[in-house]
């Protein structure tokens, strides 16, 4: 081999043998199941259970983001003083008047102002998880791993982001009634006000919401 070229000198030798490089092999993908203290999706791995929390709803400031934070987690310093620092909150289920609760399951009627459950997935055969808002149907060549309600702060609180709620959802866990009363996740409904089409937004609609994952398998080699 002549070191003064470069590596096209070994195409050649590689075909001549036949030789295909290959990438690395897709190491699946994670989620996270909202709602839920399991990962109910055929094929998939519990990594940790969880509560929900998000920063906690007093004043400017904080995070946007929702984070499924494991039971028991490493605790860290303890501040004597920490009022200029973030904080955070656990968050829970608003009042579900049974009128309002479209959950189904043997703990839909016990979520009701409890604190929302979770669990971090893996799933080793995909490629990538991604949820979709306003459907229950997943593009082609990906696969359902649950079906929810979109959700975010009620109305008047702060910023967060959307997340897909497990429509049959775990026993939520019981949090102090006194302690963040405020910081809850409410179900997302549509008010058009004559931005969307009414007849496929209807007001007062509550959005639908599937997390799906397309399989390894299906990326083009």
């Amino acid at each position: 081999m002549d070191l003064t070229k470069g590596p096209e000198q070994l195409k050649r030798a590689f075909d001549a043998y036949n030789y295909d490089v290959k990438r690395s092999e897709v190491a699946g993908d994670t989620y996270i199941q909202w709602g839920n203290n399991n990962c109910t999706a055929n094929h998939t791995q519990v990594m940790y259970q969880g509560f929900t929390i998000s920063s906690a709803e007093e004043g400017i400031g904080g995070v946007a983001q929702y984070e499924c934070s494991p039971k028991t987690p490493v605790k860290g310093y303890e501040l004597k003083d920490d009022s200029t620092y973030s904080h955070l909150a656990g968050i829970r289920y608003p009042k579900l008047e049974k009128a309002a609760n479209p959950f189904k399951g043997k703990d839909a009627k016990k979520i009701s102002e409890t604190g929302v459950s979770c669990a971090k997935c893996y799933s080793p055969d995909s490629a990538s998880c991604v949820m979709f808002s306003a459907t229950l149907t997943c593009p082609l060549m990906w696969e359902p791993k649950y079906m929810g309600y979109l959700m975010s702060a009620r109305t008047n609180g702060h910023t967060t982001q959307y997340i897909c709620v497990d429509e049959t959802p775990s026993a939520g866990y019981t949090m102090d009634p006194e302690t963040g009363s405020k910081d809850t996740v409410a179900l997302t409904t549509i008010d058009s006000s004559g931005s969307l089409p009414s007849d496929k937004y209807p007001q007062g609609a509550m959005i639908r919401c599937v997390v799906c994952c397309m399989k390894s398998n299906q990326i083009a080699s």
